[in-house]
């Protein structure tokens, strides 16, 4: 079930409030297994099979913590966490990896090794990240015991299970214990604003600007080679598609979890406005950011074993965590290049001092915008050969030739027009409403403010009434309204598309 589907809008999100609602007000405990009922059952709508392997996966880590807990004795609470971490890493490995290690295994060695179809269970690797991170706390003694029930919610909850935000206990097992506290209007509202906005992001502009990074990239791997101009429209197409993919699906996460009376983490602060790689990762996916750096950079060494070895942690980290989107050494490639990028930014700044003044900003944010498209080849090309094909005339050394049939004249029909591009390299001419497109995308990433800064969003803590201060009146709530409905009409003329980060 997809977020931007209209069974999860217009049935299982109603009926999910209204009956919390109802046993939010009496039954604390009844509030809680709703939400678990209806998480499984939004995971279970992909395929029912796979909820055996979310479950004991629950079971298995959750049992290991309790056995951890239960053992003073080090070298038994070490054998626990391993034996718990073990069993992470293998489903990972076997569903996720299993087929590419193989692959590669024989391509090395010219044997013949038969490789078996494997359906990804869904969000895998972020329930596995999660648990993996509460176990290994769990023995540092940085958590303490949860219960059964606590423990369930805080794997499922459905409004990040599928594609994060990667919660971390310490933020989300101390509101799952005061369930409820903070249902009001304003969260209920403000909910609903989340949601509208990020419907808009993923229905409106994705999911339109996807047609020009399909027609390319779907181009090259069938033959069809394309103008430097047209490859960097496709190029710059798909990098506003997974910017307001994976921004509008962070929005809907938001705004669901207010609706439950929940503060999800952050996990996405406008990070094409970033001015350097470093600050880019503070601001893209914060979350698996934060658990490459306090599960594997930092246990590597961090930058405590000089300049040298730092550099290497992060290019380890980065190549496992371009591993961690997907087995394809595509994916190995795009971590390895922003793993050498923040590892040039790091020396950059140790041993470089440049004034920050609006000149060298506006360059480095320009360089750093140009480092993460180069990267979005890799990450969204079907294979390494199509990527260096790309980007061979992204770099202009096929020829900086103009588009094939360059001419006519700009004319922009309607809203929808500015961001849809259907045919647009069909018979291998330039469409100009790609580039009245693109330059509007780049300036809603640039100078708009992001959801968080419309929202007037604050560092959150529980004891916090509402974690933004907007004020909701009832204008804002029908230009809500508005957006809300102009978002869903697309669903009604066509099917929809899965959120990028769903396929993780």
């Amino acid at each position: 079930m997809l977020f931007n589907s209209k069974e999860f809008i217009f049935f299982f999100v109603p009926l999910t409030f209204c009956v919390y609602q109802i046993f939010i007000r009496s039954h604390n405990k009844g509030a809680k297994l709703w939400l678990i009922i209806c998480s499984l059952f939004f995971y279970s709508y992909w395929n029912p099979l796979y909820v055996i392997l979310l479950i004991t996966s629950i079971a298995t880590n959750y049992g290991c913590s309790v056995l951890i807990f239960r053992n003073p004795a080090s070298s038994k609470r070490k054998l626990f966490l391993l034996l718990g971490i073990t069993a992470n890493l293998a489903a990972i490995g076997y569903f996720k990896y299993a087929n590419f290690f193989v692959e590669n295994f024989n391509h090395l060695t010219g044997v013949g090794f038969a490789t078996n179809q494997i359906l990804l269970p869904l969000a895998i690797s972020f329930f596995t990240f999660q648990q993996i991170a509460y176990i290994v706390d769990v023995y540092l003694g940085k958590e303490t015991k949860s219960t059964i029930s606590d423990y369930i919610l805080f794997v499922l909850f459905f409004p990040q299970l599928i594609a994060g935000p990667i919660v971390h206990h310490k933020e989300m097992m101390p509101q799952f214990r005061k369930l409820g506290l903070h249902l009001n209007s304003q969260y209920f509202w403000g909910g609903l604003s989340f949601f509208s906005i990020g419907l808009f992001k993923k229905l409106v502009i994705a999911d339109n600007v996807a047609g020009n990074a399909n027609l390319v990239f779907d181009g090259y791997v069938n033959g069809i080679t394309f103008s430097f101009v047209e490859t960097w429209i496709g190029i710059l197409s798909y990098t506003f598609q997974i910017y307001f993919d994976f921004s509008g699906y962070s929005d809907i996460a938001i705004g669901l979890a207010l609706l439950m009376g929940i503060v999800l983490p952050i996990n996405f602060n406008s990070p094409y406005k970033a001015c350097s790689i470093i600050d880019f990762w503070r601001r893209w996916h914060i979350t698996l950011g934060r658990f490459l750096r306090n599960y594997l950079y930092i246990p590597l060494g961090g930058n405590r074993r000089g300049q040298f070895r730092k550099q290497f942690n992060i290019v380890i980290t980065m190549f496992l965590g371009g591993l961690w989107h997907g087995a394809s050494w595509n994916f190995v490639t795009w971590g390895l290049i922003h793993g050498l990028a923040l590892g040039i930014n790091h020396w950059f700044r140790k041993f470089i001092k440049i004034p920050m003044n609006l000149f060298f900003i506006s360059i480095f944010s320009l360089l750093t915008f140009f480092v993460v498209c180069v990267g979005w080849i890799f990450f969204r090309a079907s294979d390494l050969p199509t990527s260096m094909n790309i980007l061979q005339v992204t770099l202009g050394l096929g020829g900086l030739d103009l588009p094939r049939g360059m001419g006519g004249h700009i004319v922009i029909n309607s809203f929808d027009n500015l961001f849809r591009f259907d045919g647009a390299f069909t018979s291998g001419l330039l469409n100009y409403n790609s580039i009245w497109g693109i330059l509007a995308c780049f300036l809603i990433v640039r100078f708009f403010p992001s959801s968080l800064e419309i929202m007037k969003w604050k560092k959150h803590e529980v004891n916090n009434t509402v974690p933004f201060s907007r004020k909701i009146t009832p204008i804002w709530n029908f230009l809500m309204g508005i957006l809300f409905f102009v978002s869903v009409k697309p669903l009604f003329d066509s099917n929809s598309s899965e959120f990028l980060y769903f396929n993780f």
